[in-house]
């Protein structure tokens, strides 16, 4: 998968406070490349000092410049599921 390509990317991140990982999953919108990384992490709760965390977004290329649009976002906490 080639991020510079200027093509939208989906990005799927999943927690799993249970196994303790961290696993992304990104696909190329227009040519469907995927790639997929999963990374052993410590428990959040005890790093945050609490189960309150805030969300949000970073990005950069390393270059002089960089554009990164965010166009929609969905939020999925599991554990407040009914």
């Amino acid at each position: 998968m080639i991020l510079t390509s200027g093509n939208p990317i989906r990005v799927d991140v999943l927690y799993d406070s249970t196994a303790l990982t961290f696993t992304e999953n990104l696909t190329d919108l227009v040519t469907l490349a995927t790639y997929a990384n999963t990374f052993t992490v410590p428990a959040l709760s005890g790093i945050l000092g609490g189960n309150l965390a805030y969300v949000g977004f970073t990005g950069a290329t390393g270059g002089a410049q960089s554009f990164q649009t965010v166009g929609s976002f969905r939020y999925n906490d599991d554990a407040q599921q009914g």
